[in-house]
């Protein structure tokens, strides 16, 4: 209800409603592990998010990532600015399988071994020779060095090796027989070893005994067999002779090795060109034979072979076999290049090392010779490389390569500028002294044009500067630099003007304004003002614009704004008046200036500043008045602004 100073009094109601609906706000997390070393939060609400958590992590983001564990509050802000909150745990799952590894060591009696596998997760086995398993315990037949990489549910992973030994030395042996006793017919076997674990002798007639030593009465080949702990064995022949027996025996070469001619390369093994026979006879003793082979001569070349021959009872017997070896091949060229083209800049002066491999001994030095086939322009050519190699007997050998040279690459402008761009008052620079580089040719002449192409308006156009240059195979290659030449730098108006407030019969005539621009000199300086809404009892506002505009459309322009202060009388009102509790005075300042607003009582004496300090024009400031302190029932509140002033009665009700 409002009471006017009348007595009359107004009724109005007013509605205070009640909205605090809070967002509702839902968060969840999730797990970091090795594979997914981040997660997304997620969050639900009707409203902004914020997010916080370990380490000071903040975020706006509904639904943020993040990498650290702990605990993330979500704080869900509605429209209303009610809030709610929710909580999203981020746990951390990192913990690796613990992976665990063992080999074995491989041997004769177990070429394999089984790898021992453990750890929580799959199993992922790798070795040598490019060895991978997924089983838990694979077996593997190669010595070395096996990695067992195990991988957990989480992604983590543990890494063990396991070592693969191998033990397959065969023991040292040593044997020896001596020649049947004629007084007990009897002959001892004897064998040593220093890794043996069992001994094994077999021999003629089945005959078998284990140990290291044995005896028997017949004569003939005896073999011995050591087994190690490894399981691994070695071998070793002793003969038995019978001294005692009277049948005499043949020669020990019945026929000596046939004389051959054989080509130089050819097996020289008595497999290929033949070799003795000798004596084989199981009343005598065995035969036990060797060569040795002696050179001479050249082209061809003669080897002669001596055969010996001996037996357990002290005889000897020799002949010679000569093997005639002829050269007729010439030597083999190893390492000769094969054809190429290259560009000229490419050649090597490095040859290739060509050597030469001869069938019989050591060919001489390999000599090269090179031709030059000149082309249709210096950079192209061809050179015919020739290999030669001759062996001591006069074989020759040759090989060719033909080496093709090409000039196809333009040449290469060095000191081209960069296009530039230059306002229409900058000088043009001179134009650069280019120059061209060619990989096969020199002195080359460089050609230089320039063009003008106008622009859009008076002050712009471009220069196109060209460079070009060909090489002695035809080779072009061209250059352009482009230079703008713009004129964007509007006129500069010469005359200064500033904002300013005024009263109606103290607006200031227009200033008579000028132009000069940096390329059309200068240009013609439009003048408008508006003044619309001209009152000045109320006041009003008079914007002034100066414009100026050069050839190519760039614009200035000055503009003035002259505020006219109206003659509206100085006002201030208060409501509610007559007042109980509080009462609001409010002024709209007719002008800029220093305002100063007190409360005095009926003779005038001050009770209260109410209000002091700069206003400005058109404003309005209002200043609260509450009835605490005031004793009284009637005041009077007096503004003053630049040396004018008004003043009003305030009624206090009790």
């Amino acid at each position: 209800m409002v009471t006017g100073t009348n007595g009359c009094t107004s009724t109005a109601t007013a509605e205070v409603l009640e909205d605090n609906s809070v967002p509702g706000a839902q968060a969840a997390g999730g797990t970091i592990t090795c594979t997914n070393p981040c997660v997304t939060l997620q969050g639900v609400g009707n409203g902004a998010y914020s997010w916080s958590g370990p380490g000071g992590f903040t975020s706006d983001d509904q639904n943020p990532t993040v990498c650290v564990p702990g605990t993330y509050t979500l704080v869900v802000t509605g429209t209303n600015g009610c809030t709610s909150t929710a909580t999203a745990e981020v746990l951390e799952d990192v913990t690796v399988p613990g992976a665990q590894a063992a080999g074995g060591t491989i041997t004769c009696t177990n070429p394999c071994v089984t790898l021992q596998g453990v750890g929580n997760g799959a199993y992922s086995w790798s070795g040598p020779g490019g060895f991978t398993s997924d089983d838990q315990n694979p077996t593997v037949c190669v010595p070395g060095t096996y990695t067992l990489v195990v991988t957990g549910t989480n992604g983590c992973t543990s890494t063990a090796t396991a070592e693969v030994l191998e033990d397959t030395t065969a023991p040292d042996l040593d044997a020896e027989a001596t020649p049947i006793d004629c007084n007990t017919m009897e002959a001892t076997l004897t064998a040593t070893s220093q890794a043996a674990v069992s001994f094994l002798w077999t021999g003629p007639n089945g005959f078998s005994s284990a140990g290291p030593m044995a005896t028997t009465m017949e004569a003939g080949t005896y073999t011995v067999t050591v087994t190690g702990e490894n399981g691994c064995s070695a071998t070793m022949d002793v003969v038995v002779i019978d001294p005692c027996d009277k049948d005499e025996c043949s020669d020990l070469i019945v026929m000596c090795g046939p004389d051959v001619t054989v080509e130089c390369g050819s097996s020289l093994h008595p497999y290929d060109v033949g070799h003795p026979i000798f004596r084989k006879d199981d009343k005598c003793p065995e035969v036990t034979v060797g060569w040795t082979d002696s050179w001479s001569g050249s082209c061809p070349y003669i080897l002669t072979r001596t055969w010996w021959a001996t037996d357990a009872l002290g005889n000897s017997e020799t002949c010679v076999q000569i093997i005639t070896v002829v050269d007729t091949q010439g030597p083999e060229l190893i390492g000769v290049p094969a054809d190429i083209t290259v560009a000229c800049d490419e050649l090597s002066d490095e040859l290739p090392e060509v050597q030469a491999a001869d069938a019989c001994k050591s060919a001489s030095t390999v000599t090269m010779t090179e031709v030059f086939v000149p082309g249709n322009c210096p950079g192209n050519y061809q050179l015919v490389q020739t290999w030669t190699a001759t062996d001591e007997c006069g074989n020759s050998s040759s090989a060719t390569r033909t080496v093709t040279v090409v000039d196809n690459e333009a040449p290469v402008l060095v000191g081209v500028p960069a296009d530039l761009t230059l306002e229409c008052d900058q000088k043009l620079p001179e134009p650069a002294v280019v120059e061209a580089q060619d990989a096969c040719s020199t002195d080359l002449e460089v050609f230089f044009t320039e063009e003008t192409v106008p622009g859009d308006c008076k002050n712009e156009f471009t220069v196109v500067r060209t460079w070009t240059v060909t090489d002695l195979c035809g080779n072009t290659a061209t250059a352009t630099q482009t230079i703008e030449v713009v004129d964007t730098t509007p006129p500069t108006i010469l005359c200064s003007v500033t904002d300013l407030e005024t009263v109606c019969d103290k607006v200031p005539d227009p200033e008579l304004c000028k132009a000069i621009d940096n390329c059309s000199g200068e240009v013609d300086v439009v003048f408008t003002e508006d003044a619309s809404g001209k009152d000045c009892e109320k006041g009003f506002t008079i914007t002034r614009t100066w414009t100026a505009v050069d050839d190519c459309g760039n614009t200035s322009e000055l503009v003035q704004v002259i505020t006219v202060l109206g003659n509206k009388k100085l006002a201030v009102s208060a409501n509610p008046n007559p007042f109980r509790v509080k009462t609001t005075l409010r002024f709209t300042a007719d002008r800029d200036g220093q305002a100063v607003l007190d409360l005095t009582d009926l003779q005038g004496r001050p009770v209260a500043r109410l209000f002091e300090g700069r206003v400005e024009h058109g404003t309005e400031y209002q200043v609260e008045l509450g009835a605490e302190g005031l004793t009284g029932n009637t005041y009077l509140y007096h503004l003053t602004l630049d040396g004018r002033s008004v003043h009003g009665r305030l009624v206090l009700t009790r």
